[in-house]
């Protein structure tokens, strides 16, 4: 990499002192005016573009270089989106340089050096805005690193926050840009100000987007990962923009939902629960015998207070009703889990548990009869 770095700025150096060096020994030849320069003008353009080019080439790789010795040090991995972003806007910058230290040495007309002026100050714009970005993106791919395994608030502030300040610093490149070339900004606010009514209402759709995506950050009734069910949609929170939420179903579909409808929606997360509760109805039959459904209950009692986090004094384990075929036992508790892989895990157990002391004990379990065994079926009229 640095003997790259090295060659790119020898030979950028050694172009530019031969270009110098044919300028001043051909310097009569190339007098000649083409689209309103002579040809020694437009030939010191050239070399000029060419170093710059390296020059900005070389600033690239340091900066890579740079960014990859941070990360073995301190351990933060940065995207490939910010290590190129923060690239591209030094080697704008290097390149806008070299344009100017060419300038003086051109001795170009004055309005072509306008337009070369104006020009660079808009590739140094450019630069800028994509420095600042890739600072951005670092400072919140760092914080979010560190975050990883802490608070939930955290982690839906920051990709919010990172989007917000990314749309707010993009609005102020686009000004300074415009007032670069000319454009009055001060007016076009104010213009902006005057016709604010008339974009709304033509943008309504995203001013209720923009709108949901701040009830999102205020509210904060999910982060990324969390399991919700909004209306009708279920899965598992991946991305939120300012515009939209994407969301993993259990189908593995991607389904974006429009950060309007939170405003309205009423919004399930069950990754928040703290809490899982369990409820299990089981039946036996009426041959068995009360003692034995003690022993039964009891078992299954101690087997929850013992061997599974159960939450204390929340667990139910009762017999709760006598029906027309069966004898019901209620099992209800809360798992203090955090996932849902662990509730279903814990659930297993304890579905075992209660077919093992059942077989165990010998009761027999009675079904639930279904709703169109026992109701006769409904026949349609035959027609005339």
């Amino acid at each position: 990499m640095r003997r790259t770095g090295a060659i790119m700025v020898a030979l950028g150096i050694a172009s530019f002192a031969g270009g110098q060096r044919v300028a001043d020994r051909y310097g009569e030849n190339l007098s000649g005016i083409f689209w309103g320069l002579a040809l020694w003008q437009w030939v010191g353009i050239l070399i000029a573009l060419v170093f710059g080019l390296l020059v900005a080439t070389t600033v690239h790789l340091v900066t890579k270089r740079i960014l990859h010795l941070r990360e073995r040090i301190w351990g933060t991995k940065f995207s490939r989106t910010t290590s190129r972003g923060l690239g591209q806007g030094a080697a704008m910058v290097a390149l806008v340089l070299v344009g100017y230290a060419a300038i003086p040495n051109l001795t170009l007309p004055t309005n072509f050096v306008a337009n070369f002026q104006l020009v660079l100050e808009a590739l140094s714009i450019a630069g800028g805005v994509l420095i600042v970005l890739g600072l951005w993106d670092a400072v919140c791919e760092a914080i979010a690193h560190r975050s990883s395994h802490v608070a939930r608030a955290e982690r839906l502030l920051i990709p919010v926050t990172r989007k917000l300040v990314r749309f707010l610093i993009l609005v102020v490149g686009l000004l300074v840009t415009l007032g670069t070339f000319g454009v009055n900004v001060t007016g076009l606010i104010a213009g902006l100000g005057i016709g604010g009514l008339v974009v709304a209402l033509a943008a309504k759709d995203s001013v209720e987007n923009i709108f949901g995506s701040l009830t999102i950050l205020f509210d904060m009734p999910f982060a990324l990962g969390d399991w919700v069910k909004i209306d009708k949609v279920e899965g598992v929170v991946e991305e939120i923009n300012l515009r939209s939420t994407r969301i993993r179903s259990f189908e593995d579909s991607m389904i974006t939902l429009p950060n309007s409808n939170l405003i309205k929606a009423s919004v399930e997360n069950f990754g928040a629960r703290r809490f899982r509760r369990q409820k299990i109805s089981v039946r036996f039959a009426y041959d068995s015998k009360p003692d034995v459904l003690a022993k039964f209950v009891e078992a299954i009692r101690v087997y929850l207070k013992d061997e599974l986090p159960a939450m204390e004094g929340r667990t139910i384990v009762r017999m709760n009703e006598l029906a027309e075929t069966s004898i019901g036992v209620l099992i209800q508790c809360f798992f203090e889990v955090d996932t849902y892989d662990e509730e279903l895990r814990l659930r297993e157990q304890l579905l075992t548990q209660i077919l093992t002391l059942a077989r165990r004990l010998r009761l027999l379990f009675v079904p639930l009869p279904h709703p169109a065994m026992d109701e006769p079926e409904e026949k349609t009229p035959a027609k005339n």
